[in-house]
């Protein structure tokens, strides 16, 4: 059975651009990023997946607030250290990426 929990598990109401699937805390479960644009400029929200379809109900966001619309987003491991790093294309402003580690995401070099 589906049912709607858009707003119980904090996504707001704003319009969400982009779905990415991957296992960003390497527990071999898939986690959902969902890419969305905010006055501020696009923002990536993360949700963990805790297992049996389920999901954790905190909504982690990576944010920088440089302007722009999200277009598409990416995961790979960009600096070669076994974590998927995320990339995002933003029309409008600068894209960016967040590199994934251990500790979670941070912010990472502009892409060239």
């Amino acid at each position: 059975n589906f049912h709607e929990d858009t707003m119980a598990i904090g996504l707001g109401r704003d319009a969400k651009a982009i779905a990415l699937w991957l296992d960003a805390d390497r527990n071999g479960r898939m986690d959902l990023i969902l890419g969305e644009n905010s006055e501020t400029g696009p923002r990536l929200l993360l949700i963990l997946g805790v297992g049996r379809g389920q999901f954790d109900s905190t909504v982690i966001t990576l944010d920088d607030e440089s302007g722009g619309t999200a277009a598409a987003a990416t995961a790979a491991d960009i600096d070669g250290d076994g974590w998927p790093d995320v990339c995002l294309a933003v029309a409008g402003g600068p894209d960016r990426v967040w590199l994934g580690g251990s500790e979670g995401f941070r912010v990472g070099p502009p892409p060239t």
